[in-house]
């Protein structure tokens, strides 16, 4: 509802390919709306809502991008991780359907199953309580003993952590990439701190991380192919997800073939990553995004 004369919606949008039609009457009880990725804006304004009569309606509130500010590590950061792993990739991801951790796993494994390899998963289903820790540990467990005899190694970090505990994660010597099988994203905030951390990053070439993943118009990642495919029923959320939405379904053959060739020709995916911090440590800088944020405001 209108709460004062003048008006501003802040959201994160939604990361499927068009938003709930229960979302056009709020959007336009606002005077201005701000969110956080090209994506999300793009995806409010080229949805096209038809009534019974036929008429076409679409969101007509004006719409403004504010990206996050990267935010400075901690000098002195440090995530006490033994790992018998020399190269272990990693993953920051809630466990639920969006983040298609499933594929993620299962295709790790499938790759490197006799490699001395890692995959680190920092995940939680809702909190981080030790019933939740049990949940996704048994359903990790599931996957990984579904395949089989291997040699790769699946390491689970629960919890609460610090920033400072989390860009020791990031930053850790024996983490080497990050990967992401994710469906959609409305920014992507694990994907953008891996970034700044300056780790070659691999995943689903759609969505809000696209806007932190190049220099001008070169993509400095992995990029995995997908399709875009309407979401499983099961994933319907009444009012924000329906269930003609699509978001995207990563190619397994892509995500292998990404994960191995950041394995195999590390010092290029290194190079561009370095290359790709430093441009987004003065693109997304406190004082330009803050300053922007207020100046739209006002």
């Amino acid at each position: 509802k209108r709460m004062a004369p003048y008006n501003v919606g802040y959201t994160a949008g939604i990361e499927t390919t068009h938003i709930s039609p229960a979302w056009l009457e709020p959007s336009q009880m606002v005077d201005k709306i701000i969110t956080i990725s090209n994506f999300s804006r793009d995806v409010f304004l080229n949805t096209v809502f038809q009534d019974q009569q036929g008429n076409q309606h679409k969101v007509g509130t004006p719409i403004e991008v504010v990206h996050f500010p990267v935010r400075e590590a901690s000098s002195d950061a440090n995530f006490d991780l033994e790992l018998p792993s020399q190269f272990n990739f990693l993953t920051v991801n809630q466990w639920g359907p969006r983040k298609n951790m499933e594929q993620l796993v299962t295709s790790f494994i499938d790759e490197f199953r006799n490699e001395d390899v890692g995959l680190i998963i920092k995940t939680n289903q809702a909190n981080d309580s030790q019933i939740d820790r049990d949940r996704v540990s048994n359903a990790l467990k599931q996957i990984i003993d579904s395949k089989g005899q291997k040699s790769c190694r699946i390491h689970l970090v629960h919890g609460r952590l610090s920033n400072k505990q989390m860009d020791g994660l990031y930053r850790h010597q024996s983490v080497k990439a990050f990967v992401t099988a994710t469906h959609g994203e409305g920014f992507g905030m694990p994907i953008f701190e891996a970034v700044s951390a300056e780790l070659p990053v691999i995943a689903t070439d759609w969505s809000g991380h696209l806007d932190f993943l190049s220099i001008d118009d070169k993509k400095m990642f992995a990029k995995v192919d997908f399709e875009l495919k309407q979401i499983h029923p099961s994933h319907v959320w009444q009012g924000v997800m329906e269930a003609n939405v699509g978001w995207a379904y990563p190619s397994e053959g892509s995500l292998r073939a990404r994960m191995r060739e950041v394995y195999k020709d590390y010092g290029r995916f290194k190079s561009w990553a370095k290359k790709l911090a430093e441009h987004n440590k003065e693109k997304f800088k406190k004082e330009t995004v803050y300053k922007k944020f207020s100046t739209i405001i006002n």
